[in-house]
């Protein structure tokens, strides 16, 4: 009987081992977020799947920028340019915002474009694109430049603080087309 009693009592308290295991595993997993998650500043919305924004968009000087749910391209027809993920936008009214990006395609110290990120500092840092005048058919985009100014920002808080017209960026806007989606 003595070897019941044990053997019972081991299954006890193995079983309550395990309950107080896998009550902290389901707490621990409800309070973990996925590591590509991100939480968004008041004012900053992902991109509906229906948006007008995306589409293939192109200038008449022949730059293309590609804007889909997640990613944002720009191009031309025999070069690559610059490119992001997380795409995320701000509205400023209903037919004008900022696009902002994280790169995944940036210039390297020879203004060369590249996906290698120990040749371009840029890439994994946020990026900014101003669009304005957004119709179903036609919209005026432009990327954050200025003279001396920042070419990305360490995080998107950053890059949404830095990358404004108010701060000198997005001086030239391009008319572009849509030309599909």
């Amino acid at each position: 009987m003595k070897s019941i009693s044990f053997s019972f009592g081991r299954v006890v308290r193995s079983f309550g081992a395990f309950v107080v295991f896998l009550s902290a595993a389901v707490f621990l997993s409800a309070c973990k977020t996925p590591d590509d998650e991100i939480v968004l500043p008041v004012g900053i919305e992902e991109l509906s799947p229906d948006s007008p924004l995306i589409g293939t968009w192109q200038d008449s000087f022949g730059p293309t920028y590609e804007i889909s749910e997640n990613e944002f391209s720009n191009y031309g027809e025999s070069y690559e340019s610059y490119a992001g993920n997380n795409l995320v936008i701000k509205m400023t009214s209903e037919n004008s915002g900022y696009i902002y990006i994280k790169y995944t395609r940036a210039a390297d110290e020879n203004w060369d474009y590249t996906t290698d990120e120990t040749k371009a500092p840029d890439i994994g840092k946020w990026y900014a694109v101003a669009y304005r005048e957004l119709g179903d058919s036609s919209i005026h985009i432009s990327g954050a430049y200025k003279t001396g100014g920042k070419t990305s920002a360490e995080s998107l808080e950053d890059a949404i603080a830095e990358f404004t017209i108010a701060n000198g960026y997005f001086g030239t806007f391009s008319e572009c087309s849509k030309i599909s989606g």
